[in-house]
């Protein structure tokens, strides 16, 4: 039997959100402080919004929703009920997930609150497109973010919070009728009955080869090579180097690169965890056993000497820290524009790879932290992906905020706007003035979709455009799509039409609001 239930009123005392290192605000106070010398007192109100199932040696843990919006998670042991006459302290909006259930709250957790009061210094940021020290990526179902302090290896980083995720109403309580014209900045948007259909005359492919890489006899690592970023000459050069810097007496020929090449390709389709070495029965199946093709130290030596790189790639890390990963990337799409011809659907998205060793100097230059990745902390790259075979085309790594600053098209596009052209054109998917244009759509999601993307994508390559409105909704008229949606069965849509852009709103009614941005048809009812 729990202490208290859900609606409950209670209170924390505010030296429970101080950091746990004793840090401080730009006024050397600590959140128990600040909030005192604001006029609050010394304890947060709340209600009780969820009691979550206590589990095994551990302490019983609630949801409070505090009076200032705030929603966060309490120890038993740190609340107290509170006094009576504060009820006047709270809004019916304290009671909105009286009816949420355990596997909705779960989820829920995975959205911080607005504002976390453990960040001390409190507060706002705008969202930023490209990423800075530390950050957390924005998700489908974002609205806006905020600071939020989080510890890494004993560093202190901002990332920004996501907020809860809900279908908050804050249009102007009227329905977008029939036939009626909505203005939002310079375009003016009219609701339509419908679309009828696709009206693109151009053909739909699949992804292709542009050499005769797949007939019957093509092995699958014969793919694998083809599209490696490095080939085995420029591989067994960089051991070669390595080993005589490091005075390594060993002996390095072709072969062994062939076999390093195979155990990771073998390896790949082994659990996390196996020793790919073993040579005794685990079970039915027989061991890996690759030491026939290599021993596990020269293997390890091959992989470490890979890392390194070429002596003339280390030699410029002080004037590019990233000199040692570039020759990778740019090899891998290099290989794949070499190889590959996209079909008529792509999409844009990002990607992490998980942070395994030291910051700074020799290690990765810059981190970013995406809070709702299975590997949050690492390198995050953006990158393009084909709609056939599902097969990555293109990457770019977000190598931090003043270093993306300087790529193309960002002073005039803005971020978000010049990373989904760039993912795009790098690609060779300019299809302006070719006499056989194949039309391409691009799909992506509400980090690269907005208003301003559509109409670059078309202007600047000739591309068709669907992805979602969110947070990115200038010149788009989501507030009023979202109230007319309110007042529809679920299920339902609606359609507006931009004059004269060839570019239409279509709003869904689910659980949570849809909208999207395309311009895949001009054929309307």
């Amino acid at each position: 039997m729990t202490k208290f239930k859900k609606n409950d009123l209670v209170r924390v005392h505010a030296k429970h959100f101080n950091a746990p290192d004793g840090g401080t605000n730009d006024n050397g106070l600590t959140f128990e402080e600040n909030w005192a010398r604001e006029g609050n007192g010394e304890w947060c109100h709340g209600r009780v919004s969820f009691v979550y199932r206590k589990k095994r040696r551990e302490s019983q843990k609630y949801r409070i929703l505090y009076d200032d919006g705030t929603t966060m998670e309490s120890l038993e042991e740190h609340m107290e009920a509170s006094p009576e006459g504060d009820e006047d302290a709270y809004s019916e909006e304290s009671t909105d997930f009286e009816n949420e259930t355990e596997a909705q709250a779960e989820d829920r957790e995975d959205r911080p609150p607005t504002f976390d009061p453990r960040d001390v210094e409190g507060h706002w940021t705008e969202n930023e497109d490209q990423p800075t020290s530390m950050e957390v990526e924005e998700s489908d179902n974002e609205s806006e973010e905020d600071d939020e302090t989080i510890v890494v290896a004993g560093v202190h980083y901002q990332v920004s919070a996501k907020r809860k995720r809900g279908n908050d109403i804050t249009g102007d309580g009227e329905t977008i009728q029939m036939g009626e014209v909505v203005v939002v900045g310079d375009l003016r948007w009219k609701r339509i009955e419908g679309l009828v259909e696709d009206a693109r005359t151009e053909p739909h492919l699949p992804t292709t080869f542009k050499t005769n890489l797949f007939h019957d006899e093509t092995r699958e690592v014969d793919v694998f090579e083809a599209l490696m970023p490095i080939s085995k000459e420029t591989l067994l050069k960089i051991v070669r180097e390595n080993s005589e810097e490091l005075n390594d007496g060993r002996t390095w020929i072709m072969w062994m690169i062939d076999a390093a090449l195979t155990i990771i390709f073998g390896g790949a389709q082994f659990k996390d965890g196996t020793d790919l070495w073993a040579t005794n029965n685990n079970g039915l199946m027989p061991p890996p056993d690759f030491g026939k093709q290599l021993s596990r130290d020269r293997f390890k030596r091959i992989c470490r000497y890979w890392a390194r790189g070429l002596k003339k790639e280390r030699d410029r890390l002080r004037d590019n820290p990233w000199a040692q990963v570039d020759s990778w990337v740019k090899g891998f799409n290099d290989a794949r524009l070499r190889e590959i011809v996209a079909g008529s659907c792509v999409t844009p998205d990002e990607m992490m790879l998980e942070w395994k060793g030291k910051a700074g100097y020799g290690g990765l230059p810059h981190l970013s932290f995406i809070k709702r990745k299975p590997q949050p902390l690492g390198t995050e790259l953006k990158s393009l992906c084909e709609g056939t075979m599902g097969m990555c085309l293109y990457i770019e790594i977000q190598k931090g905020k003043i270093r993306m600053a300087r790529k193309k098209w960002v002073a005039t596009m803005g971020a978000t706007t010049a990373c989904t052209l760039r993912l795009l054109e790098n690609f060779k998917l300019n299809e302006i003035g070719l006499p056989d244009s194949m039309k391409r759509c691009v799909f992506a999601d509400s980090w690269f979709a907005s208003v301003k993307t559509v109409l670059a994508l078309r202007q600047h390559l000739g591309l068709h455009f669907t992805g979602p409105i969110k947070t990115a909704h200038s010149q788009f008229p989501l507030e009023r799509m979202r109230y007319t949606l309110s007042k529809l069965q679920r299920g339902d849509h609606i359609v507006l039409e931009c004059e004269g852009k060839d570019m239409w709103a279509i709003g869904w009614h689910d659980h949570h609001f849809k909208c999207y941005d395309n311009t895949w048809t001009h054929k309307t009812r």
